[in-house]
């Protein structure tokens, strides 16, 4: 990793839009799943799109983008390169990248580091916007290594709120503005986030993660990560055509409360989800709300003529672990899948059951 040449904390590194058609396949994808009347302009679809107020369906339509087969090769090429140029063949990437919108007037995210979320010490971000940046709406991270070093010992010897951390570390955070063909790539005790955005413009940015090996994973479970030989499986065409050959899954779609999204709302993502991962939904329930039981779901764990339940997400167990256990092992018990989308996690067996129960609040 010395090519990298982070001894600041932070570097920046080239890399050629035009090889992986990263950015044009995304807004390919956006614009379809929009029905816009106009062509997308990305850094304007606050003018076509309510993106404040339809924030979360945003998100998660760029999250399905991610799962297509045309955007996945191309961003796990990106990794494949990046793996190979500043790594060893023991090196890991997450599976998916993670979106990151900021309209005129908002805000994106926090400041913070991604150690105090469990990442380990030698994992490297790296971010790569998809539309254009300025200094008004980018990221901002601590460019001084020293400096970064006094304001983590400052907050931890002083136990700052989140307001006073906040407060903190926009006077030390200073924005990146990259060119055209460049990405940032950081360390995990990097400090970094962003202001509210006084920019004209719509960032759609992402981010992802390499660690060095295994061992240096911090907390995150491995299933999240690919090693090389995963992505290099991906990547060949043998694989495709196998894909392609694979025994489509037959679902019930089962809503529930779900912390108070809509049963449209839950539907709209699962049947995304479901027509670009080979499901095909045969039929639907919605659960009986005044009991707190979940008889519907687990009426529908035992139907034998379909393979998987298809839900919306964690949210269907509102917190509830002994709930969420006792449905996860009805689910092992009959051999029955449940596809939890808004997290893309497919549950089959006990190997599963933690992920799932870590997932939920």
């Amino acid at each position: 990793m010395n090519n990298l040449k982070l001894s600041s904390g932070y570097s920046i590194v080239n890399f050629n839009y035009n090889k992986y058609q990263l950015r044009e396949i995304f807004i390919e994808g956006l614009n379809q799943r929009l029905k816009l009347k106009n062509k997308l302009e990305l850094n304007e679809i606050h003018h076509q799109f309510d993106v404040k107020n339809n924030f979360e369906e945003l998100r998660q339509q760029c999250f399905l983008i991610f799962k297509t087969q045309r955007f996945k090769e191309s961003y796990l090429s990106i990794a494949r390169d990046l793996i190979e140029t500043f790594f060893s063949k023991s090196a890991l990437v997450q599976k998916f990248p993670t979106i990151r919108i900021q309209s005129p007037n908002q805000s994106a995210a926090p400041y913070h580091n991604d150690n105090w979320f469990g990442h380990g010490k030698d994992v490297i971000n790296f971010w790569l916007p998809l539309s254009q940046i300025d200094k008004y709406n980018s990221l901002r991270i601590c460019k001084n290594k020293n400096e970064n070093q006094y304001c983590l010992d400052y907050i931890v010897k002083n136990k700052l709120s989140l307001s006073k951390i906040n407060s903190l570390l926009k006077q030390k955070c200073e924005p990146v503005v990259l060119n055209e063909n460049e990405i940032l790539c950081f360390k995990t005790s990097t400090l970094h986030g962003t202001e509210i955005s006084k920019s004209k413009f719509t960032r759609f940015s992402i981010d992802f993660r390499i660690a060095p090996s295994q061992s240096k994973l911090g907390t995150k479970p491995i299933n999240n990560f690919y090693n090389v030989n995963e992505l290099d499986n991906h990547l060949s065409k043998k694989i495709k055509k196998k894909k392609q050959k694979q025994k489509r899954i037959k679902a019930f779609f089962y809503t529930n409360l779900c912390n108070f999204k809509s049963a449209k709302s839950q539907l709209m993502l699962c049947v995304s989800y479901c027509k670009d991962n080979n499901i095909d939904i045969v039929g639907g329930d919605s659960e009986i709300l005044i009991f707190d039981y979940l008889p519907v779901l687990r009426n529908n764990l035992e139907n034998k003529n379909i393979d998987a339940v298809v839900v919306f997400g964690v949210d269907i167990f509102s917190g509830n672990k002994k709930l969420a256990k006792s449905i996860l092992e009805l689910a092992g018990k009959n051999k029955k899948k449940i596809i939890f989308c808004a997290e893309s996690v497919l549950f089959s067996d006990d190997k599963d059951k933690k992920i799932i129960l870590k997932l939920l609040k």
